[in-house]
């Protein structure tokens, strides 16, 4: 079977995609550039055995279906395909974030300079091949686990450091470098056994090393979308068509690259696995991850281009971690990221005070120049003030904004902008602290996790800011722990999830916008659970352009987890979503919303007690 055929066979939407293109009249790009007609590849693509009469041919289709992304500045770039282009949208988030994990291994003293590529696997632990570690380093007997370091040329020991920065820049700044030096060969497996091709080095301490990256311990199967992430470099060892490695890399090596690719083969009893990915011999000791987790599955150590690559399975890496005791290492199941996010894994580093410089926050005018301006909390004296003078004290983000309370250290509301029609559906990255404020004045983990532990509620939901150019950066500022409250586990379901969409259905459908604002009710006899003082009721006010009266309207709801959380036990049920006058909301939250309370549609209601919950949406009155 050829190259074009064994990709085609796990690529069906991919290989329609083409297909449609070239039936339109149109080319792939690739062989644009190329210079190949359309009607060439037009032919290959039908009949994917002309390729082997037609190599020109192949050596365009090949890229366009298995490309080489260049990372930059921690970001994947997009492939020209709208299949591949998709999928990396859909998966991006997550994927990226264990990037800054991978780096180049590098020699200082030695007529090599770059000879492959490693990953952290634990604190200061990475991960490469044995074939690598052995051009600097040796075992002093055989049956000894690590080695030392070999002596150059004039006697010296070997200098090892892994960079992991090194992405693609026309001109190359100092900045695009972090080297760390190795100071220990931990481990180095048996050549002449024909063991795992591994090895595990110890390198130097930093508080300026990324996490290390997970692994998904059980997830393996054949199709599974995955990509190879390391260094790439010239090695014609591994290379049986120099034309196409001219397409697929465009002459620039060794710098950070994305594969993306699937697996074709996993034999149950071998270490290792076969993946379609384009690699050259940097590659060796790539991270092979998961693309719908972002976990590790492999370690990347050989093939050729484009004909047979291999990978050393994940779970004979975690085998050796154990064996050599080494800790701090994180294996989850198939699950996934899910299982990553909800065990408090994913946990990004705070971004620098001044990557929020161009943070715009919640927008004012939003509503078609209608003002409608942030609540006003009562209990001035407990707003949790940060900046240089203590002056500032609405954190903002991407479309969306923040304020704490410093005594609760929990927000007392979120507000946020949403524009319907600009809506960008994303992975779910993981929590991260804002460098804003204080490690103290947030919660991340103390009362957070499996049940009867508590779920990290979003008030502005994660989907909320997903809209527009910036919408990767509302899904990430989304997950600042400043944006969440303690839930029980199955609260955010039913009419209370639904409403945003809701709204929006009923907003002006030429904009499809509405502003929303959600926070807890704080009372002082809230019960406390794991030092944390659990709110028991939320509430909502959405702000809108009614499509029927063309005129802003406000509407409020509450929803209460009182009933379900007792001082003895936990009890699961459903929860009940009410619409509530906007002014008692205002009177138990203690907080103002200007005149939202007049243009709502239960203004004039009298109202004392709790109404009958909403059974369905429609029972939603706007005006």
């Amino acid at each position: 079977m050829n190259r074009l055929k064994a990709i085609a066979r796990g690529e069906e939407n991919l290989l329609k995609e083409m297909k449609e293109l070239l039936n339109s009249g149109q080319n792939l790009p690739t062989a644009t550039r190329g210079n190949i007609d359309s009607k060439l590849v037009r032919a290959v693509i039908q009949d994917f055995d002309k390729a082997d009469h037609l190599p020109q041919v192949e050596a365009v289709v090949v890229p366009y279906m298995r490309p080489v992304l260049f990372v930059k500045n921690g970001k994947i770039e997009l492939p020209e395909s709208n299949e591949l282009k998709d999928r990396m949208i859909k998966y991006r988030p997550i994927v990226e974030r264990p990037l800054k994990s991978v780096g180049r291994i590098e020699l200082k003293n030695h007529q090599f300079k770059n000879i492959g590529t490693g990953w952290l696997v634990s604190d200061e632990v990475v991960v490469t091949n044995r074939h690598v570690a052995e051009v600097f380093a040796v075992k002093s007997k055989p049956t000894a686990l690590g080695a030392s370091f070999k002596p150059n040329f004039i006697g010296d020991p070997i200098q090892a450091v892994i960079d992991f920065k090194e992405e693609y820049a026309l001109n190359t700044p100092a900045k695009n470098q972090f080297e760390i030096r190795i100071e220990k060969v931990l481990f180095l497996a048996d050549s002449i056994k024909g063991a795992p091709d591994i090895a595990l080095l110890k390198i130097k301490k930093s508080n300026r090393l990324p996490d290390p990256i997970p692994f998904i311990s059980n997830k393996l199967r054949v199709n599974q979308f995955i990509g190879v992430v390391g260094y790439p470099f010239q090695d014609p060892r591994g290379v049986t068509d120099p034309e196409m490695e001219r397409r697929i890399f465009g002459n620039v090596f060794g710098v950070k690259r994305y594969a993306p690719g699937q697996i074709i083969g996993n034999p149950r009893s071998k270490w290792y696995f076969l993946h379609d990915a384009s690699t050259l011999g940097g590659n060796s000791g790539s991270l092979v991850q998961d693309m719908e987790t972002g976990g590790a599955i492999g370690l990347h150590f050989g093939g050729l281009l484009l004909e047979a690559n291999y990978a050393v399975k994940g779970a004979e890496i975690l085998e050796t971690l154990a064996k050599l005791n080494i800790k701090n290492f994180h294996a989850f199941s198939d699950q996934g990221s899910k299982v990553l996010v909800e065990h408090g894994f994913v946990q990004e580093k705070a971004f620098p005070v001044k990557e929020y410089s161009d943070r715009k926050g919640y927008e004012l005018n939003f509503l078609d120049g209608n003002r409608v301006s942030l609540p006003t909390v009562k209990t001035r004296s407990d707003i949790l003030k940060f900046g240089k003078n203590k002056k500032e004290s609405v954190i903002k983000y991407t479309h969306f904004s923040v304020l704490m309370s410093k005594s609760r250290r929990l927000c007392f509301y979120s507000a946020v902008n949403i524009d319907g029609k600009q809506y960008v559906r994303l992975k779910r990255p993981g929590w991260r602290y804002d460098s804003r404020i204080p490690k103290g004045a947030q919660i991340m983990n103390e009362c957070y996790g499996d049940a009867p532990r508590f779920s990290r509620g979003h008030m502005t939901r994660r989907e909320d800011p997903n809209w527009g150019p910036l919408a990767s950066a509302g899904n990430e500022d989304s997950m600042h722990v400043t944006n969440v409250v303690p839930q029980m586990q199955p609260f955010n379901g039913g009419v209370w999830l639904t409403l945003e969409n809701y709204a929006l259905e009923n907003s002006k459908q030429d904009k499809q916008k509405i502003s929303v604002f959600t926070g807890p009710f704080f009372h002082d006899n809230d019960p406390v659970r794991d030092g944390v003082r659990i709110p028991v009721a939320f509430w909502k006010v959405i702000a809108f352009i009614h499509d029927d009266t063309g005129k802003l309207c406000a509407t409020g709801y509450t929803i209460s987890q009182e009933d379900y959380l007792n001082m003895e036990e936990f009890i699961f049920g459903e929860f009940q979503t009410y619409q509530v006058p906007i002014r008692w909301i205002e009177k138990k939250a203690g907080i103002s919303f200007g005149k939202l309370r007049t243009i709502d549609p239960l203004a004039a209601d009298v109202f004392e007690s709790i109404p009958s919950p909403l059974q369905s949406l429609r029972q939603i009155r706007f005006y």
